[in-house]
């Protein structure tokens, strides 16, 4: 519904700025999704043409779905590399990804315009009146009023951390609880990674524990064998088991991997286990599969994997409408 809102919007501008030059979608193009591995030649074509054009600032949306986030968001992000400042327009189920996708990117502070409701569920009487009363005056007041540090703090990363840093001590149910406040488990019980237990399972792997495994998508955080580990141990799984759980930590690398995940309809990962490994260590490949004990086991690693080490959150950047089905494993 973007032609409509954006065609009300060009006229509040007119109205409040009569002197404004404005350029509209098909002047400008977009920019894509925004990778911080390096910049595609869209996003490349997106930033010299708002350059060429003296653009002072940029009006990014309809975020209403998953993947159009990503995108809407990613034009936002390409024209603040540039020095452009930019307000991102998203339904309320999407405002958080838009800052998220911000933050993950290097960007400490998107601004974004909140649409009352669902685009797709309103008359284009009831867009055009909510962009001139309720867009429009968000959008003006983010382009006109500075960043605050307080904004900055609101949205800021935790920053590096020693990858073996004790960071709680506690009895097995405040554990639990601290490990449910930092939304860090899936909801249910893990298993206390405790210094001892974690070592424990580092035996099983030639790697150093302080080996570096990448930076993954979508926090794009550092990843260590070490933080593996912890997250085999929360997930129960074998330690047996922990040269698989690397492999399907280093699938996180893989570009075509998050793509899915952002969408509102109902992705789930799975992994598919071939070779001795996978019969030595019990990976069922028969019938009821993936509700064998070992087979669930890996589906929970994949589930805390991409939680923990990637940065993918529901209703933050896992924007399924129903939710997922858990992740699971077969031979």
């Amino acid at each position: 519904m973007a032609s409509v809102t954006h065609d009300e919007l060009r006229k509040c501008i007119e109205q409040a700025y009569p002197t404004a030059t404005l350029y509209l979608f098909q002047d400008v193009g977009s920019g894509g999704p925004y990778s911080v591995f390096g910049q595609s030649r869209q996003t490349v074509n997106f930033q010299q043409k708002l350059q060429q054009l003296g653009v002072d600032a940029v009006i990014s949306g309809n975020c209403g779905c998953g993947l159009c986030t990503t995108k809407e968001t990613g034009s936002s992000i390409a024209a603040e590399y540039i020095g452009i400042p930019t307000v991102t327009v998203g339904a309320p189920t999407f405002i958080a990804q838009i800052h998220s996708t911000g933050v993950n990117r290097g960007v400490p502070v998107l601004r974004t315009a909140e649409y009352p409701g669902a685009f797709a569920a309103h008359t284009e009487e009831e867009l055009r009146r909510n962009a001139r009363e309720v867009l429009w005056p968000q959008i003006e007041q983010a382009l006109l009023q500075p960043i605050s540090p307080q904004e900055i703090m609101q949205y800021a990363t935790a920053g590096k951390r020693p990858y073996d840093e004790v960071i709680y001590t506690g009895s097995f149910s405040e554990v639990q609880e601290f490990c449910q406040i930092n939304d860090w488990t899936d909801g249910l019980p893990v298993v206390p990674p405790t210094d001892a237990l974690v070592k424990e399972y580092l035996r099983f792997t030639p790697y150093e524990a302080s080996r570096q495994l990448g930076i993954y998508a979508l926090a794009y955080r550092e990843c260590t064998v070490y933080t593996v580990a912890v997250n085999a141990v929360m997930a129960g799984v074998p330690k047996e088991m922990m040269p698989i759980c690397i492999a399907l930590t280093q699938a996180l690398g893989n570009g075509e991997w998050r793509k899915p995940l952002a969408s509102t309809h109902g992705w789930s990962p799975y992994a598919w286990l071939n070779g001795p490994l996978a019969r030595q260590l019990g990976i069922d490949c028969g019938q009821g599969m993936i509700s064998e004990q070992a087979n669930k086991m890996l589906g929970r690693f994949i589930d805390l994997m991409m939680l923990n080490l990637g940065g993918y959150y529901i209703k933050e950047n896992r924007m399924g409408t129903y939710g997922y089905l858990t992740p699971f494993t077969f031979a």
